[in-house]
């Protein structure tokens, strides 16, 4: 699936603040158990992260140290979330039928 376009006309500051709003979406989601809505998210924080990346005009610390932050949470709720899924997968990996090649 093809990644949809950053929107390079934003300032930084704009930029930074939709990618702190669709990290506290994707928190949001994860705290609620919506795992399946997750995949959303799978494009569009590159593609915020690119705008970002491309965008001119300042930036404020305070920001840029709160998205850092939810970045830093939404990483650990994931992992968390893989970490509780792991004897599972194991489980169907270990018992899963193996054909003879």
């Amino acid at each position: 699936m093809a990644r949809p376009a950053a929107d390079l006309t934003l300032t930084r500051s704009a930029s930074l603040d939709e990618l702190i709003a669709t990290l506290r979406s994707l928190i949001e989601h994860a705290e609620s158990s919506q795992w399946e809505s997750l995949p959303t998210f799978e494009h569009r924080i590159p593609s915020l992260l690119e705008a970002l990346k491309e965008a001119a005009g300042p930036i404020s610390g305070e920001r840029l140290r709160e998205a850092l932050a939810l970045h830093q949470k939404a990483i650990s709720l994931c992992k968390d979330r893989m970490t509780c899924l792991e004897p599972l997968i194991k489980a169907f990996d270990e018992n899963a039928p193996r054909t003879g090649t």
